[in-house]
């Protein structure tokens, strides 16, 4: 039964836009932009129409309509019937694009002349200027992204910043990092476009992961505004020298600090290459400016020589030749180069091993070559001295090997009557209402089987079955 009904479906509840509907949503922003109405065409069950496939059909669609089917088998579909309360199935409707309300709807199936008469008696326009479903969609999407890592290997990172108390947040390590900023920035109350993230010096880009930076458990992301790069406020710093000299500079917060470093070494006639500065026992980063690096007026920078890789005796193994050639310019510098590593130059003594044996008693003090001949006499002398007085002894004392010690018939005697009564006086006495030990009741042998044995003549099965016979007879 085909029915152009001018009664709209109704909601059953207040129409909500969920994440099932987001193919409906879609459909109408694009039919809006394109300043198109929505022709939806819904069945219960899935199925494939032959019409929707004709040219004619494209033809009279494509010009003032967006065309879209769903069924109970899609999610849209579904939350279609769930919000809607509709006649009957299949039916024609036509949608606003701007607000989602239905405009007309036709139950029943049409033939391509019919759906064509009933389309051409359609005129309207639409209810609003501008549509609902950009932002809609936006959200959703938005919503999609942050729940598709709410589950997997998070790391827990804390946020520093000056003027803010430090923040703890567990950071998804496949999420990116604008879900993490994004997070932190809603719940400090500030605008995500007035900040920055650095992690050891380095700005972290939102579209980049945890992993790819290499974050771990307990890495902490320092928070700075847009002021710190541009800051003209003057601080005063101070810095200490190679030479324990100190000297202060005003400097703005905003300045980079490698512009302040290089200028200093080239004031005090130094290499920037062999300094090394840092501030509170950490490397000052280059690329950073003063606000960045969180220093403030009065705090110092400490300025060192870089150590060098070849050991302490590299130029004591050198050759005059192949020594390196001492620039004048540099000579303060190289001076106090070499005086450092003297100082680390540790004088030992030449191993025994490296000589052969006429070098080494060439080595060995004269006084030292006697004391083996001296121990030799003592140890002889007293070992004369204790086998003249301590063989004789032993030779007493340990009788012939021959000689088998023998037992006297008065001591066995003594022996084998003292037996029986230790055994006696191991037994000990029962306890009454306590069940007896091993060593209160000896386990006696029995001699013979305790229970008589019956006659070798006689059949037991036949006994048996005899009395059962004489019981049946005398019943």
């Amino acid at each position: 039964m085909s029915i152009d009904s001018p009664i709209l479906p109704k909601p059953k509840k207040p129409v909500k836009y969920t994440p099932a509907s987001l193919r409906i949503m879609q459909t109408c922003d694009k039919a809006f932009h394109e300043h198109h109405f929505v022709l939806l065409y819904f069945t219960n069950r899935k199925q494939f129409n032959q019409m929707f496939t004709e040219p004619n059909f494209k033809h009279l669609v494509k010009s003032h309509f967006t065309f879209l089917q769903l069924s109970r088998a899609d999610k849209s579909g579904n939350w279609l019937t769930t919000t809607y309360h509709f006649e009957s199935s299949p039916y024609y409707a036509i949608l606003d694009p701007s607000t989602g309300n239905f405009l007309t709807i036709y139950y029943g199936d049409m033939t391509l002349e019919e759906l064509s008469a009933w389309l051409s008696k359609f005129s309207s326009k639409f209810a609003n200027s501008t549509s609902i479903f950009s932002s809609l969609i936006d959200e959703l999407q938005e919503a999609k992204r942050k729940s598709a890592f709410a589950y997997g290997t998070k790391l827990r990172v804390t946020f520093v910043c000056s003027k803010f108390e430090d923040r703890v947040l567990y950071v998804n390590k496949l999420a990116p990092f604008q879900i993490a900023f994004e997070k932190y920035c809603s719940e400090q109350n500030i605008e995500m476009d007035q900040y920055y993230f650095l992690f050891k010096g380095v700005q972290l880009p939102p579209e980049m992961t945890a992993s790819q930076f290499g974050l771990r458990n307990g890495s902490v992301i320092n928070v700075h505004h847009l002021e710190d790069r541009t800051s003209t406020e003057q601080i005063s710093i101070t810095v200490l020298g190679v030479d324990n000299n100190s000297s202060v500079y005003h400097v703005h917060k905003g300045k980079k600090i490698s512009q302040f470093l290089r200028s200093y070494c080239e004031a005090n006639q130094l290499q920037m290459e062999n300094i090394r500065f840092t501030y509170k026992s950490d490397l000052v980063t280059d690329d950073l400016t003063f606000a960045e690096h969180k220093m403030k007026d009065g705090d110092q920078i400490s300025a060192h020589i870089k150590t060098f890789s070849p050991p302490a005796d590299y130029f004591y193994r050198m050759k005059l030749n192949d020594l390196p050639s001492v620039d004048a310019a540099n000579f303060d510098m190289q001076f106090a180069q070499l005086n450092q590593m003297q100082q680390m130059a540790l004088q030992q003594p030449p191993m025994m091993y490296m000589y052969n044996q006429a070098q080494r008693a060439q080595l060995t003090p004269p006084g030292m070559q006697q004391i083996p001949s001296m121990t030799n006499q003592i140890n002889s002398q007293i070992n004369s001295q204790l086998n003249a007085t301590l063989n004789p002894q032993i030779n007493q004392q340990i009788p012939a090997m021959n000689q088998i010690p023998q037992m006297s018939q008065q001591m066995s005697g003594q022996i084998g009557q003292q037996m029986p009564q230790m055994a006696q006086q191991m037994t000990m006495p029962p306890i009454p209402g306590q069940m007896p030990s091993f060593n209160q009741v000896p386990y006696q042998v029995p001699g013979k089987y305790p229970f008589p044995k019956p006659p070798l003549d006689q059949n037991q099965n036949q006994t048996m079955w005899d009395g059962v016979f004489d019981m049946n007879m005398n019943t």
